[in-house]
């Protein structure tokens, strides 16, 4: 085995750059960052579901005082999910992910189904 490889002073071989250029490949985004991007939207549009789901079930009294706020609560938590689909979007556009990658299905679909969940809000109240 040889010394040179592990000396303090060897100068590398000159060579092409092992990184890419900047256009050509994804960066690709850490998995521990990656689970933590996924499960907010997750935890979101889980209490977003619960929300809604409460309106089918109540009545009379309990009914009225959930409409009173329902449809404030359902925009905030729509307009919340659009930016941070947005940031998930942005994010896997500047790692130069594809289209098809889970960042961006997770951001559609959470998208999707709060407008869904949004729209069966303000068809309850």
């Amino acid at each position: 085995m040889s010394d040179v490889l592990h000396s303090p002073t060897a100068v590398p071989a000159a060579g092409p750059d092992p990184q890419p250029p900047s256009g050509a490949a994804p960066r690709p985004v850490h998995p521990a960052l990656q689970l933590l991007i996924l499960l907010a939207p997750v935890v979101l549009n889980g209490f977003f579901l619960i929300y809604a789901l409460v309106g089918l079930v109540l009545e009379g009294d309990s009914m009225q005082r959930w409409s009173d706020e329902a449809l404030d609560v359902s925009l905030w938590l729509t307009a919340v999910n659009v930016g941070y689909s947005l940031f998930e979007h942005l994010l896997a556009r500047w790692r130069r992910l594809p289209l098809r990658c889970l960042l961006n299905i997770s951001a559609g679909g959470h998208l999707l189904l709060a407008l869904l969940l949004t729209a069966l809000v303000a068809r309850l109240v």
